[in-house]
């Protein structure tokens, strides 16, 4: 069993929701039941749990509503938990001991995914977490509103996962290093896994080598991330705006969609300015896009792995990625070193572009990367780990 996404938002091409489509497409040619759980909740006056189910191709999609008097959880100075609350924990096992799935995937994590990991291990299932992100530094950049309250339950959250999942899988060493650091824990390594990300093999169709160049005149920098302080587009604003003080006849493009409420409220005046702002497209126009750029860049305060990175390389692009990016494990693991810069001086990183916008992906380590990181590599290490758990049960 796995946590799932509705229709809707599984039409969309973010990198957990493309995570899922291949754990399905992968794991159901390898004779598993799959069963995907759809949960969300209604504010009503009782306490109960709603079940519907649906047949699909190659899996069963249960969409599990919980319909609670209350969704408080945080007990403040200013407001008080209401005794009468009842917390989903008792429905959500009961729901787990009648399904008795082997094991439960926790694709992602959230508040109401902390319920269901909490469920399933107070039912006796044993639990499969996968760290698509750290909770703890996406939270600090959500919002400036954000309590202090909210921030320790969270913490205290994936604390939890690492005391009581049986595994947990980690997307390279950096994500595990962070976790540990950030959490101040140890992580039971027994325990732990590290497993990468699968390429989107859309992106693997129509790549195009680098045109030859004399000079570094006219070229194409681009980004690609939503408009979020973690993704750091203030460095894109900053690196334009040098480039022109040194007479750098370069374009920047930034690919995101300006969210009109949010934290990045003096990004968003000036960014127009400094950048080409292109909407989100659909992979195959995000592939040609790539293919326009001379060169990506990837200034993240920090990103567990970044898929726009895998993408860009099947399109025959770099990506110059800060050290915060999980890219960076393997960028050193196969001596691309110059490709790992910190952005905080936009001259040097300038002086690094100017160094690299000439050197095409060796070949060598796009065979590396097209052998590690094809799906069906991925999933057969997963379904290792699950077997794994399932002798033990």
């Amino acid at each position: 069993m796995f946590n799932t996404y509705y229709d809707k938002i599984y039409k969309g091409e973010g990198g957990t929701i493309n995570f899922t489509k291949n754990f399905i497409k992968n794991f159901s040619k390898k004779n598993h039941e799959l069963v995907g759980l759809i949960l969300h909740g209604k504010k009503e006056k009782d306490n109960i749990i709603e079940v519907s189910r649906t047949k699909r191709k190659d899996h069963e999609i249960l969409d599990v509503t919980l319909r609670l008097n209350s969704f408080d959880i945080v007990e403040t100075k200013k407001r008080k938990i209401p005794k009468s609350t009842v917390l989903p924990r008792k429905l959500l096992c009961d729901f787990f001991l009648q399904e008795k799935p082997d094991i439960f995937f926790l694709n992602g994590f959230s508040i109401a995914y902390w319920y269901l990991f909490d469920a399933a291990t107070k039912a006796g299932i044993p639990v499969v977490v996968v760290h698509h992100g750290l909770w703890f530094k996406e939270f600090k950049n959500i919002s400036k509103k954000s309590t202090k309250e909210a921030f320790f339950l969270m913490r205290k959250m994936e604390r939890d996962v690492s005391r009581r999942a049986a595994k947990e899988v980690f997307l390279n060493e950096l994500c595990l290093k962070e976790y540990e650091k950030g959490l101040k824990i140890k992580v039971d390594k027994k325990r732990a896994a590290v497993i990468s990300y699968p390429y989107n093999e859309i992106f693997t169709k129509g790549s195009k080598k680098l045109k030859s160049r004399k000079d570094d005149r006219a070229l194409k920098i681009g980004m690609v991330g939503r408009w979020d302080p973690i993704k750091n587009p203030q460095a894109l604003i900053d690196l334009s705006k040098a480039a022109k003080k040194n007479g750098k006849d370069w374009r920047f493009f930034l690919v995101t969609r300006v969210s009109k409420n949010h934290v990045l409220k003096s990004q968003k005046k000036v960014i127009s300015r400094h950048v080409e702002v292109v909407p989100p497209m659909p992979p195959k126009k995000l592939a040609k896009f790539f293919q326009r750029m001379d060169l990506l860049i990837l200034p993240s305060e920090f990103e567990t792995f970044a898929s726009v990175v895998s993408e860009a390389i099947l399109q025959k692009r770099f990506t110059l990625v800060s050290p915060n990016v999980g890219w960076s494990d393997i960028y050193r693991k196969n001596e691309l070193e110059n490709w790992i810069i910190d952005f905080g001086d936009p001259y040097k990183v300038i002086e690094r572009i100017e160094k690299n916008c000439f050197q095409e992906v060796p070949k060598q380590f796009l065979n590396y990367f097209e052998k590690e990181f094809r799906a069906k590599k991925i999933f057969d290490d997963y379904e290792k780990l699950f077997k794994s758990i399932k002798k033990k049960i």
